[in-house]
């Protein structure tokens, strides 16, 4: 038990989430379970797994949406290539890992259907006008073949490559410090990801496994019901904003 109870202090400590440490422990007991199986000669705990001490690791910190106001300036502050891979976070809900994979064709106007890199789950939908506009806004200032990475570094390898490599991460640093901002203010690139699952959960014509799709999660996700909800009054502006620059291709960048 002491050996338990110590790897999961360590957990804790070494600064996981509480999902990250149930997921942990959770193998822990499968280890424990299958050991005592007839093949293995029964083995089994000498004491209740339910007794241990159980430390919970850090709750979840919801992510904070960008405001219009930042949104509008990132984009602004943003070139061709920059501004495709938001509004592909955005549009489609891809992070750094599959901005960094998409290849050039896997991408139509009409739709997109991808294997997300992180769940392995395959997502498809239809491509909204904005996200094709400035894919193809992009290919026009920087043209790819056809087959090859949609995006590249300056010396020809992908934007994410290896665990410390993340050249998308990097840039998003510098635009965020260059326009003011810090990670107490605008989170990172991620939540554009976060942005988008709250503007299309919330339309109200898309079931929960149209949201799952989008996410690239498996149906025994629960993640989903987070975004069916009615957007907060002070995201309405936001949310409207990105909703019409979607689906018209269109995007006011004034700042008021």
């Amino acid at each position: 038990m002491h050996d338990v109870e110590a790897f999961n202090r360590k957990l804790v400590l070494d600064g996981g989430s509480d999902s990250f440490v149930t997921k942990r422990m959770a193998l822990v007991k499968a280890l424990i379970d299958r050991a005592g199986r007839p093949e293995f000669e029964h083995q089994s705990l000498p004491w209740n797994w339910e007794s241990r001490d159980k430390i919970a690791g850090k709750l979840a910190v919801s992510r904070k949406l960008p405001t219009l106001r930042q949104l509008k300036r990132i984009l602004r502050a943003s070139k061709e290539r920059e501004r495709a891979m938001v509004w592909m976070g955005i549009g489609l809900g891809f992070g750094q890992s599959d901005i960094s994979q998409t290849c050039v064709g896997q991408i139509n106007k009409k739709t997109y259907d991808l294997r997300r890199g992180k769940t392995n789950v395959e997502r498809y939908g239809e491509t909204p006008p904005m996200v094709w506009k400035a894919i193809q806004d992009y290919l026009k200032d920087t043209p790819r073949p056809r087959g090859e990475l949609l995006f590249v570094t300056r010396r020809g390898h992908p934007l994410v490559h290896g665990k410390k490599s993340d050249a998308i991460k990097l840039w998003w640093r510098r635009l965020r410090k260059d326009l003011g901002y810090g990670p107490k203010t605008l989170d990172g690139f991620y939540v554009l990801r976060h942005l988008g699952a709250t503007e299309y959960g919330s339309r109200g014509t898309n079931s929960i496994n149209d949201v799952r799709r989008w996410l690239g999660h498996a149906a025994s996700s629960q993640v989903a019901d987070i975004y069916m909800r009615p957007v907060a009054a002070e995201h309405e502006e936001l949310i409207t904003w990105v909703r019409n620059a979607l689906l018209t291709g269109k995007a006011d960048l004034k700042l008021r």
